[in-house]
């Protein structure tokens, strides 16, 4: 019918419009990420190495090297993949959801109505998941300081390492530290 067939068109076009009004933000918002978050990861890591400068003898004494090299190199680097990688898709993201919503309303309210009351159930599900998955990263972070750690040691005592002939050893502690 004649009305079906305009109410087609117009969501037609307005998911074109939604998909260029996104694309337009993610852009922009890319863009400009781009330029600030390098001053921004700069920033937190003058900052954390002049804290780290300020802290006493028996802090350095109680951790490894490579554990303060992540806190410095990786964290800042994280921070960096937030706002690069991240943060432009999540405006995106909203817009695109907003426009579906508003479309599944225009186009039967019942089941939008139906789709909308499990969207809490879904976000239950993941907070639910939210500990686990922190878990997860913590692991995953703990191991990697490890590494870190662990390289450090092996690169600062490369002298020693090679005057011993310890350079097997170094190769396997190296491959146990990365399996984990």
């Amino acid at each position: 019918s004649p009305s079906s067939l305009t109410a087609l068109i117009y969501i037609v076009i307005v998911l074109f419009l939604v998909g260029l009004i996104s694309q337009f933000c993610f852009a922009a918002t890319a863009f400009t990420n781009a330029k600030i978050t390098p001053f921004v990861v700069r920033d937190i890591k003058k900052a954390v190495f002049k804290k780290m400068s300020s802290l006493s003898l028996g802090f350095y004494q109680s951790r490894k090297t490579g554990t303060l090299m992540t806190r410095v190199l990786d964290d800042a680097g994280k921070v960096s993949f937030l706002l690069v990688e991240k943060l432009p898709y999540t405006a995106t993201d909203i817009l695109t959801i907003l426009s579906v919503s508003v479309i599944m309303f225009v186009l039967n309210y019942k089941l939008a109505v139906a789709a909308l009351i499990l969207l809490p159930l879904s976000t239950v599900f993941s907070l639910m998941l939210m500990p686990k998955i922190y878990n997860l990263h913590g692991k995953q972070h703990r191991a990697n300081r490890s590494l870190m750690s662990h390289l450090n040691d092996s690169l600062v005592g490369v002298k020693v390492i090679k005057a011993f002939g310890k350079e097997n050893q170094q190769k396997d502690d190296f491959s146990k530290h990365s399996k984990s």
